[in-house]
């Protein structure tokens, strides 16, 4: 390809006249016609000559030339619309040689692009667009974001994996990267420590001189962390606000020079008195302030423990050396040109995210989940609600069920009038939550989703609404998260704000929606779900009104106030709000009561300890939700549920245990939170969450397997040990579920994800999964096998019978030690051993771990030696060894056993088969990735997880480590990591035997003896690279196939069974 590249641009330059191509290619001006042999129009030259060549190279398909309808009406067209093999299409638009594409015109290249991906449409059917001048490509992802500058004389292999689908255009990686240093920075500032400038020279920061410990009258740390918290929020506002000239004078840069002894007092005023307050009522503010806008919203309230500590200040060194860190940033919105120390929103929101401090992280069990995941279930959650809701509407409008839709670009297709119902009565309503909404990752995926929906019907219908006014009204209407930790909260709040912010243009600046009480403070899974319990109770609620009323009728006074208090400004909204928090402790008091009643008669529960659970009544908190008008929960709930193991909520386990039906003793907290949400959503609403898969096999998820299979389960991915979180294994899995009985031919939207490095997750799931029947999962352990693979594996069973039954046969676990280091030993301590006391060959005995376990011998290399001090022992007879042994008692004696009096320090753990291992027997590993079953006929020991089969055969071991016994393996035993099955020794017993004449015994016994032979010798020969290696090894090949093929025969498999199974197996 690189030959091809040098030649094109050879040709293309000689077709420049000599002054051309030193203008040209030395001095980089601007291709004209004035530097070509023929004249010509340059840019149709640079596309004929340069970049439709390079296009056709890479075999991208040239689609119909389309226009496109903007906003405003107006039709718009790009130069290309490119489809690649892999069925991805995408956009590009074409400059002349050496043109500046990210000229700031409404002509620039990067720019009409950007301008295209605002439209819903656009951004619907289109991965990503490229601006190029031909040896300039500039790739910009369905967000406006430019993921990629690249040059084709140094990228040229980097270029072709982008445009043939090899690599995603995700601005998450870039993203990340900056993220990661801005954080870095920005937490040494905080708490101090270690960070690297923008040369990459690593700095300090020493605890005494971070923000937090310079905040003066602030006697509690904790509340210090949350002042400068807040703090560094709104500056972080503040200077994203500049650079979108919404505040159009640099005011950091003004506080930056102030003297310390007012530093602080104009702080608070352009906090308090500015931002916070309405234009026409600000008094004695400064006169650089008085043209920054209102923004409302409650980031720049005062907040209760702002209340409490009035007069606290930030020295102002720290607050210049804050100011001077975000001032090293250039803060952007996605028209910006980027560069390696740009901030956005979405960067900005990486930032909060990992802004939880570790003490969060710990306790509350959160991580930082990528865009490409919360995009994902945010839109397969959404667009099925929404189709779903369409199709209901569209039945009571007397359409007939083949004319319902089947996809979310068929309902911009409705004739207008219906259109206009859908948005009336579905968008506009729809409810999405997060019940463990953290700093809002999951919230703000939903938000783009939803602002789609809103910009295609916008489109279609011709309403041009500004899109100020729709992000608004999803922030409004549509999105309610719920959360533990007051600081994830707040945060959540900022960036959806900042979300809102990005739509805005200097002079256009509406005040920022109050969204308190979309987004909650509170114990999502404690506490009432629903109203109907409570809703018609009398109550005489003197503190509000004086008379007696139901508290339905509170409940509804209280509704109408948070809905106005929503765009209320200033004044009338801070009485509002105090208005709202009134009724709230009325109710929440009222409601604590009886919860704490109804409780007490089920458990034994002390008021104090009742407190602590910090109970979040979900009909009351939001009660346009649930308020009985139709509505009895959300459409769509999603996110991430914390990881927090039984152990630090034992708190809560008293309550959990009668509440509900997924308690288990040591279930993790995220299947409470699981159950909760499907609890609260609105029957056919979708649930979707990614979380760790530990549930489908473990005991603990016994019983949320059951309550799960009760549900239509629609998707499941499983990622393994695949790195999802950075800094975590938790084996994640994403699942989708409808809230409705699942009917029994439904089946489940199957994909094992084997690397995280594909071109786009939906095109990844839509060309690789396969569909698994809901009906096959079992409550003991859920296993996603094909139709096709499930027949044969039925085969299987019926063609043989349990290994665990067959005569004389039985699996025993390797030796467990407790000290391996102690009781293991290799050759040279055995040779030493045996030259100091020949009889310590009584209780020295050849040992190997599972990595020297293969497939017909175990490696020679790996063996050592095991000390069998086993019970009853007399140490005393072997002195050599106990000296050996004595080296190691420190550690001996803290084995549990030995400090609970069960045996002496110097003994093995026990065990009543170790006369088991001196037989002819089959080992096996515990972990896995291909058959490895040897008959070993002289006595060795293993280790567990490694395990052996007594009674066996080498017969036995030719089925074991047949490919179709692997196969049936593969889809029994659980994927641990990498490829590797956990062979669990109950598993193992099940693996079916099928019986077998003496002739086909005596064939494959000779198969196997055969085998062992080769192997042997192979190992005789060692990794010497020998002719008689090689021969052995096609050898071994050749005896592999054929054993594949008795066995195969033994089981029944026809010729197109043993395509499948081989198929699969090359997948695994």
């Amino acid at each position: 390809m690189e030959k091809y590249v040098k030649e094109l641009l050879s040709k293309f330059e000689d077709r420049l006249n000599l002054h051309g191509r030193k203008k040209v290619f030395e001095d980089g001006y601007k291709l004209s016609s004035d530097f070509l042999e023929q004249e010509s129009d340059p840019e149709a030259f640079t596309k004929e000559f340069l970049i439709e060549p390079i296009l056709k190279k890479f075999e991208l398909e040239k689609l119909p030339e389309r226009h496109f309808r903007g906003i405003r009406g107006e039709l718009r067209k790009v130069d290309y619309i490119l489809n690649n093999k892999k069925n991805i299409s995408f956009l590009g638009e074409a400059k002349t040689l050496n043109s500046d594409l990210f000229d700031k015109g409404p002509n620039g290249a990067v720019n009409q692009i950007k301008g295209l991906f605002r439209l819903a449409k656009v951004k619907e059917n289109y991965q990503f667009g490229i601006a190029t001048d031909g040896i300039k490509w500039v790739f910009i992802d369905k967000n406006s974001k430019v993921v990629y500058q690249l040059d084709l004389t140094k990228d040229l292999s980097k270029i072709q994996e982008i445009l043939v689908g090899k690599e995603e255009v995700s601005s998450e990686k870039v993203d990340e990267e900056i993220s990661k240093k801005f954080y870095v920075w920005y937490n040494a500032l905080l708490h101090g420590g270690k960070y690297k400038d923008h040369e990459n020279k690593t700095k300090s920061i020493s605890t005494k001189d971070c923000f937090v410990e310079n905040i003066l009258f602030v006697s509690s740390l904790e509340e210090k962390e949350q002042i400068a918290q807040t703090v560094m929020d709104r500056l972080i506002f503040i200077k994203f606000l500049q650079s979108k000239n919404i505040v159009s004078y640099d005011v950091l840069d003004y506080l930056l020079k102030l003297d310390e002894n007012i530093l602080n007092e104009k702080l608070k005023q352009l906090f308090f008195q500015v931002l916070n307050t309405k234009e026409s009522k600000r008094a004695n503010i400064d006169s650089k302030f008085k043209e920054i806008p209102y923004l409302n919203g409650g980031l720049f309230v005062r907040t209760e423990i702002e209340s409490r500590n009035p007069d606290y200040k930030i020295k102002a060194h720290v607050l210049r050396e804050v100011i001077k860190f975000l001032d090293s940033f250039k803060f952007v919105h996605a028209e910006d040109v980027p560069n390696q120390q740009i901030l956005d929103p979405e960067i900005l929101g990486y930032i909060f995210e990992r802004a939880m401090t570790a003490t969060d992280r710990k306790g509350t069990g959160a991580y930082y989940t990528p865009r490409t995941i919360t995009k994902h279930i945010s839109k397969n959650t959404i667009h099925p609600v929404v189709i779903n809701k369409v199709n209901k509407l569209l039945k009571e409008k007397g359409y007939k069920d083949s004319e319902l839709l089947k996809e979310i670009t068929q309902v911009y297709k409705l004739r207008e009038s219906t259109l206009e119902e859908v948005h009336d009565q579905v968008i506009l309503n729809f409810k999405v939550c997060d019940n463990a909404c953290g700093s809002g990752a999951f919230l703000l995926a939903a938000a783009d989703v939803l602002l789609d929906i809103y910009k295609r019907i916008d489109e279609e219908l011709r309403l041009k609404n500004s899109e100020i006014s729709m992000r608004k009204l999803i922030l409004r209407n549509n999105l309610y998260g719920v959360d533990i930790n007051p600081n994830a909260v707040e945060i959540a709040k900022l960036r959806l704000w900042l979300w809102l912010v990005t739509a805005y243009e200097p002079g256009d600046v509406k005040p920022l929606p109050n969204i308190d009480y979309n987004l909650r403070v509170g114990n999502s899974l404690i506490g009432y779900a629903g109203i109907n319990k409570f809703k018609d109770q009398k109550l005489t609620l003197a503190d509000w009104s004086g008379d007696s009323k139901s508290l339905n009728l509170l409940l509804k006074k209280r509704d109408e106030l948070v809905s106005e208090y929503k765009d209320a400004t200033g004044e009338k909204a801070r009485e509002m709000k105090s208005e709202i928090e009134h009724i709230d402790k009325t109710i929440n008091e009222v409601l604590d009561i009886n919860f704490y009643q109804e409780l007490s008669h089920k458990v034994k529960l002390e008021r104090e300890d009742f407190q602590k659970l910090k109970p979040f009544h979900w009909g009351f908190e939001f009660y346009d939700v649930f308020n009985g008008d139709g509505k009895k929960g959300f459409d769509t709930i999603i996110g991430n549920p914390p990881y927090v193991r039984h152990e630090a909520i034992s708190y809560m386990k008293v309550y959990l245990k009668n509440e509900y039906e997924t308690f288990m003793g040591t279930a993790d907290l995220y299947t409470y939170f699981i159950e909760r949400a499907i609890k609260i959503l609105n029957l056919g609403g979708r649930f979707g969450v990614i979380v760790s898969s530990q549930f489908i096999r473990s005991k603990y998820g016994t019983n949320l397997r059951k309550f799960l299979k009760k549900k239509t389960i629609e998707e499941f991915i499983y990622f393994g040990d695949l790195p999802v979180f950075s800094g975590a294994t938790t084996y994640p899995c994403i699942i989708i579920i409808k809230n409705e009985e699942p009917n029994k031919k439904h089946t489940i939207k199957y994909l094992k994800v084997d690397s995280l490095k594909f071109a786009s997750l939906e095109e990844y799931i839509s060309t690789s999964s396969y569909q698994v029947n809901q009906k096959n999962l079992p409550d003991s352990e859920w296993r996603f096998v094909k139709k096709s693979a499930l027949s044969i594996l039925e085969k299987i069973e019926n063609q043989g019978i349990p290994l665990q039954k067959l005569p004389k046969v039985d699996i025993y676990r390797g030796i467990v030690t407790g000290l391996n280091k102690a009781f293991v030993i290799d050759e040279e301590k055995y040779t030493y051993l045996m030259k100091k006391d020949q009889k310590n060959d009584e209780i020295i005995k050849p040992f190997i771990t599972g990595k020297g376990i293969l497939r017909w011998s175990v490696d020679e290399s790996k063996k050592m030696f095991i000390i069998l001090t086993k019970t009853g022992t007399n140490i005393e007879n072997y002195p050599s060894i106990k000296s050996h042994l004595l080296n190691y008692k420190n550690e001996l004696d803290n084995v549990w056993e030995v400090k609970h009096n069960k045996h002496p320090w110097y003994e093995l753990r026990g065990c009543k088969y170790y006369k088991k291992f001196e037989e002819p027997k089959i080992v096996f590993r515990g972990l896995s990735v291909k058959g490895e079953f040897p008959y070993i006929e002289e006595p060795l020991y293993v280790n567990a997880p490694a395990s052996i089969i007594s009674g066996a055969s080498p017969y036995l071991s030719c089925i074991l480590n047949s490919r179709l016994i692997w196969f049936y393996i593969v889809n029994k035993c659980p994927l641990i990591r990498g490829n590797f099955r956990r062979l669990y020794n109950h598993q193992v017993e099940r693996i079916p035997i099928a019986p077998a004449d003496k002739q086909m015994v005596d064939e494959i016994n000779s198969l196997a003896n055969y085998e062992i032979s080769l192997n042997k010798r192979l190992n005789e020969i060692g990794e010497k690279k020998t002719d008689e290696r090689v021969r052995i090894g096609e050898e071994i090949e050749k005896t592999d196939e054929k054993i594949d093929q008795l066995v195969y025969e033994l089981y029944g498999l026809n010729d197109d069974e043993i395509k499948i199974v081989e198929g699969d197996l090359v997948k695994s």
